[in-house]
């Protein structure tokens, strides 16, 4: 269940960093955390397909890395983070910075203090498995807030 929590907190982190804003308040529950599917669905089916989520990875991937080195630092994810929190107006917690409980230490599987692709990519391929809840290979609206619901218990 925590695992399924972080992985969750990653995909909707990664989002956040993409600007996206939080959708409609929710009186008893505050703000919905943002789902992405707009953004990441290209084709406008209504779902997100492992290519679209590749194609969104990437291009994230590709706008966090300032310096172009196939790297992803903390700095560099703290700067989108920042800029992310400035388009959206939410503001950091406490104004701490990125550390070892925030995930990056998790994510760098190699430990070589910044994160390929692959590494920024795996908790969002893993929870693109984990929110397919009919295996055929497409995330929708319904399968998301399904998994907000299950989350909130």
């Amino acid at each position: 269940m925590k695992k399924q929590a972080i992985a969750l907190a990653a995909f909707f982190g990664t989002a956040a960093m993409a600007g996206l804003a939080f959708a409609e308040e929710d009186e008893r529950r505050g703000p919905k955390p943002p789902l992405p599917i707009k953004e990441i669905d290209t084709d406008d089916d209504g779902a997100i397909s492992k290519d679209e989520l590749a194609a969104f990875q990437a291009a994230r991937f590709a706008e966090i890395d300032t310096n172009e080195d196939g790297q992803l630092t903390k700095d560099e994810l703290e700067a989108a983070k920042d800029a992310a929190n400035e388009r959206t107006g939410e503001r950091r917690r406490g104004g701490r910075r990125m550390g070892p409980g925030d995930g990056f230490d998790r994510m760098d599987k190699d430990k070589s203090g910044a994160l390929s692709q692959d590494e920024f990519a795996a908790p969002m391929d893993w929870m693109f498995s984990r929110l397919d809840a009919d295996e055929d290979g497409l995330v929708t609206e319904e399968e998301l807030e399904n998994a907000r619901g299950r989350r909130r218990r």
